[in-house]
């Protein structure tokens, strides 16, 4: 029996059983993009068919007695379809199985996606992407195959509203969960308008079908970067991963993520010899690879001099270089101020003495190489300064960088850039901890004007092509002491502006100081927050660069209409204990005890868990992603309560 048979045989069992399957369809354009077709399934005692029509949608309504689903005729043959086909209607039949259970007037809507033209989607879960900050009772469905093509229904089958054709070219759905029946056109409603701002990208790509492309993946790392198989997957790339021969990737139970694996000793003690052992494993495969690329700062550079010698894409390793090691960076003099350069421990008191006349306390101390702000302190005197570098050195290779302290709010600078010229751009506010420099949480959109964010965007992009970079994903982390004005931020995330008086005009771009300038795509809490707000997915679009598949970054570039579409908050559980972590699940007692802040958290971060050992601190114990449509106000005041609320016991 066809999945359309199964579901008409539904429907007449409903009515025998006495409970009637009462199903509406709609069908109307919401982007250049996408049609919808609306289905009410509701509980009802009403039957036959009748068709209504307004200015906007006609609803044929389908009951006992039936009518024609539509005129496209079912074999059996129909179930020799791969199920990505079949999943529009046995979303539909569980959906119907649902009535019965049902209270009297109650409904189930769905709003199907239909492509309005024919092509390939530029990654196979764009609709869960873009809608997945909706705040939604119910779920999202994708049905297409990675690079598979999508059909623009044919005008006749559109002018018919042909039920069936129509639910065959469906390339997702939205569900939501039952709701009054005289509710559920509004529910619809909200969701078009929901649609037509997330969803008005050109993300069916119209060039020949696309072949799948192998890119090898230096370092997977940990595997909370799992996600990362998946974003690949999605857009029809083929991974090779080289990672350390313990990797989890290796499991059965990630096969069908990767099409390769290449063991390989990951310890980096220098560039050169990592760069061979890179170069060595892309020339050991037996079917070769058309990019490669890493997300870890500490392999950037040796992968970009690997890419060159195998003659693959990628920006120049001298702009890697520099953008690795602070000490080179600074000696660029972007942010116009002195530092000392500290690469030897036997040094450090001659240089800290010839420089007496200049290092104005507090300073900064900070290893030349590192990420999330490991080894960075804050001094106040002489004697914490040289205590400070001596901690700091050891983790670093490259030295540590002494450099005046910089008051003002920090951010994060995300760029897209192709050619030189910016596709896409966002400016995160981040609050750090009480005199320390990890954030305590990090929020989207930010409060600077709109004439502030142009001047921080303008200043930071020539900066980042003054390094040598043209094309890819930058993250840049800056301080901002003045632009048009001069700014402050407290604890709470409130964002204190004022005039620039005369005395304090600044020449050039001498208010606003780079941190680092990290050539790759933010982590991953940071890039969630932007696929949730923005609807752009810098991960992914790492990887198609790599690929120089410039088309799709273009289209995959463009954010959702009229700006983000929550006020979105990450926020950090941090100690400054060490020990043993005795508590359990922070989430799991937080559903348990306050299940209201858990309705606004669309992300959760287990960084320690019970058990393990923590020997650094400050030192992230979870983080939660907050989404509120209300204000940001409301993503930090949720923020806040998550942090009173959290418990956490270390011993």
């Amino acid at each position: 029996m066809s999945q359309t048979a199964i579901f008409v045989e539904l429907l007449e069992q409903l009515a025998v059983n006495d409970c009637q399957c009462h199903c509406q369809v709609a069908l109307q354009k919401a982007t250049q993009t996408f049609y919808t077709l609306d289905v009410i399934l509701e509980r009802s005692r009403s039957s036959g068919l009748s068709i209504s029509e307004t200015s906007e949608i006609a609803w044929a309504q389908i009951g006992k007695t039936g009518g024609q689903l539509g005129s496209k005729t079912t074999s059996a043959t129909h179930h020799d379809q791969p199920i990505s086909q079949l999943g529009p209607i046995q979303l539909l039949i569980e959906s119907v199985q649902r009535i019965p259970q049902a209270s009297p007037e109650s409904a189930v809507a769905i709003k199907f996606l239909l492509p309005a033209e024919t092509g390939y989607l530029a990654r196979s879960d764009i609709i869960q992407l873009r809608l997945e900050s909706l705040r939604l009772d119910g779920k999202i469905a994708i049905f297409p195959r990675p690079l598979a093509q999508v059909q623009k229904a044919a005008s006749d089958v559109v002018a018919n509203e042909c039920f069936t054709e129509l639910l065959d070219l469906a390339v997702g759905a939205v569900v939501q969960n039952i709701v009054l029946a005289k509710d559920a056109q509004t529910h619809l409603k909200s969701l078009q308008q929901e649609v037509a701002l997330r969803l008005s990208l050109p993300c069916i790509l119209s060039s020949p079908q696309p072949t799948k492309q192998r890119l090898a993946l230096i370092h997977l790392g940990p595997k909370s970067r799992l996600p990362v198989l998946q974003k690949a997957k999605a857009l029809g790339i083929s991974l090779v991963i080289v990672d350390a021969s313990d990797s989890w990737v290796q499991s059965p139970d990630y096969r069908d993520y990767i099409d390769d694996f290449v063991a390989m000793d990951m310890a980096v003690e220098d560039d050169s010899p990592t760069v061979a052992r890179i170069v060595e494993a892309v020339q050991s495969l037996s079917t070769p690879v058309d990019a490669i690329v890493s997300l870890t700062d500490r392999f950037l550079h040796p992968t970009a001099e690997a890419a060159r010698i195998l003659k693959l894409p990628s920006e120049p390793p001298s702009a890697y270089e520099i953008a690795v090691n602070k000490h080179k960076m600074r000696e660029l003099n972007l942010n116009g101020t002195q530092m000392l350069h500290i690469s030897r421990l036997e040094d450090l008191e001659q240089s800290v003495a010839s420089s007496r006349d200049w290092l104005t306390y507090p300073l900064v101390v900070k290893p030349a190489q590192g990420a999330q702000s490991r080894g960075v302190r804050k001094v106040n005197s002489e004697p914490e300064l040289l205590t400070a570098v001596r901690q700091a050195f050891e983790p670093s290779s490259r030295g540590v960088l002494i450099e005046a302290f910089i008051d003002g709010p920090e951010v994060d600078a995300n760029f897209v850039l192709l050619n030189g010229e910016i596709l896409f751009f966002e400016l995160v506010d981040e609050i750090p901890c009480v005199d320390g420099f990890a954030e305590n949480q990090m929020l989207v959109p930010s409060m600077f004007q709109e004439d502030d964010v142009a001047f921080i965007k303008s200043y930071l992009h020539k900066q980042v092509l003054q390094m040598g970079f043209s094309t890819g994903v930058m993250h840049v982390e800056a301080r901002v002491r003045q632009t048009t004005r001069v700014h402050s931020i407290d604890v709470h995330g409130t964002l204190h502006s004022q005039p620039v008086l005369p005395s304090q005009n600044a020449t050039g771009g001498a208010g606003i100081f780079i941190i680092e300038v990290n050539p790759r795509a933010p982590g991953s809490v940071m890039n969630d927050i932007t696929c949730l707000t923005s609807g752009v997915d810098y991960l992914s679009l790492q990887m198609l660069f790599a690929l120089e598949k410039f088309e799709t970054v273009k289209a995959l570039s463009q954010p959702m209409l009229e700006g983000t579409r929550c006020w979105s908050n990450a926020v950090v559980i941090s100690t400054t204990k060490q020990g043993t972590m005795m508590s359990g699940d922070i989430r799991d007692d937080l559903a348990q005890r306050r299940p209201d802040l858990l309705t606004y958290v669309t992300r959760y971060y287990p960084v320690v868990r019970q058990g393990q050992q923590i020997k650094q601190w400050p030192s992230y114990v979870a983080l939660f992603l907050v989404c509120s449509d209300v204000s940001r106000e409301h993503s930090i005041e949720i923020g806040e309560q998550l942090r009173s609320e959290a418990r956490v016991e270390i011993v």
